[in-house]
């Protein structure tokens, strides 16, 4: 029951750090509606974790993964990012403070294992003020945006064979983004106009995995997810005046593709690495600039020494150390229509809380998001992440004398 309580509690700390947003500038434009996500073990080593094998967390995006647990287990992150954003024009800093994931997995019987997840896939919150003109008339042209993208996943993992585990999962994905345009006048003549745009989606998302154990050393995953038409409503109510209006459109999630692998090269030394494919396309995009939308890639690589669980090691060998790198081609192109590239290293740390059933992963990662010379604008970025992993058993009859 204290365990519970303490689930409850930290859920509800971690929701009320996601209001607390901000975008960077490569969302500036409304486009920033997807990112990639992963669990504490694999943020610190830079990697989404498709062919990762670790039966004391749930939470990696490959539900096969969450077949390895033996109990009910819990698991949330949240991130501070802080980006140090650059153009042509301006520089610029701001913070992020959110929610990255929160994930539920229970161990019906012995080999099975059904979850839920959800994690915010955008927070975007972007002020756009430019100097515009009709004519000789001169007036400021402004953008304000907010809002996001979520999506709750609900997941089913079992192991067919001893060397193999299969899962199965749902994305239900959902979320508003709405823009408040406006245009000033210095004319007294002419009024100023706003309007507010709102943008809801809701759509369903078939996805699955596979992780198969090659030999003793050696684990591979894979991952993948179904592209879908996401409908979507537009209401446009105007400011200065009574009118609305209303229309459908159509946003399209791509079909993704990963795989991923695990390797010992000694008893307590991980080698890792996954690749992620995205196959975002320029069709059926009606949110954002459509023209801007691309093939995302992103390549990862990571190691691990792994902790001791004996009494009497000293503290140093209870930790769990991590070093990754990551590389991604982000799926939309800068305003000028170049690729933005992100790069990154990470590091990361594991503390066990109490027993070898909880633990507390702290990660830091390094990047450079986009190029000053190639997409006109470029951030430096450092994200502290906080993971907390913790289970008890939930499905214990107690035996009566």
């Amino acid at each position: 029951m204290m365990m519970r309580k303490s689930a409850v509690g930290i859920i509800a700390v971690l929701l009320m750090a996601a209001v607390c947003q901000a975008g960077s500038i490569f969302s500036g434009g409304g486009v920033g509606l997807w990112k990639w996500t992963s669990s504490g073990r694999d943020a610190g080593m830079g990697i989404l974790g498709f062919g990762m094998r670790d039966s004391s967390s749930v939470g990696a995006m490959n539900p096969a993964v969450w077949s390895g647990i033996t109990m009910t287990r819990f698991s949330a992150g949240m991130g501070i990012h802080h980006f140090s954003s650059q153009d042509d024009f301006a520089s610029d800093q701001s913070d992020d403070f959110a929610l990255e994931y929160a994930a539920l997995g229970m161990s019906l019987k012995k080999n099975l294992t059904i979850g839920v997840r959800f994690y915010p896939q955008s927070r975007i919150d972007y002020r756009r003020y430019e100097t515009a003109a009709i004519g000789n008339l001169v007036f400021s042209d402004y953008n304000i945006g907010k809002g996001g993208i979520s999506t709750g996943t609900f997941l089913l993992a079992g192991k067919v064979k001893e060397d193999l585990d299969l899962g199965l999962s749902l994305d239900f994905i959902f979320g508003s983004l709405s823009t408040l345009w406006g245009a000033d006048f210095a004319s007294s003549t002419i009024s100023d106009v706003q309007y507010t745009l709102a943008k809801k989606l809701f759509g369903v998302r078939p996805a699955g995995g596979f992780l198969f154990q090659l030999n003793e050393k050696t684990t591979i995953g894979g991952y993948g997810a179904l592209g879908v038409n996401v409908p979507v409503t537009e209401e446009l109510d105007y400011s200065y005046s009574d009118s609305t209006s209303e229309q459908d459109l159509d946003f399209s999630y791509p079909n993704i593709a990963g795989v991923g692998f695990q390797h010992y090269l000694r008893p307590r030394l991980i080698l890792a690495g996954d690749v992620l494919w995205a196959g975002w396309q320029k069709r059926n995009q009606e949110i954002g600039d459509s023209d801007r939308y691309q093939t995302a890639v992103c390549a990862s690589a990571g190691m691990e020494i792994v902790p001791l669980n004996e009494t009497l090691v000293p503290i140093y060998q209870k930790l769990a150390y991590r070093w990754g790198v990551s590389y991604q081609a982000l799926y939309y192109q800068s305003p000028a229509g170049q690729t933005v590239n992100d790069f990154a290293v990470s590091a990361g740390l594991g503390i066990p809380l109490e027993d070898v059933k909880s633990r507390l992963d702290i990660t830091f990662t390094l990047g450079k998001r986009g190029d000053l010379d190639t997409n006109n604008a470029e951030e430096i970025y450092y994200r502290m992440g906080f993971y907390i992993n913790t289970g008890e058993k939930w499905f214990v009859r107690t035996k009566k004398y």
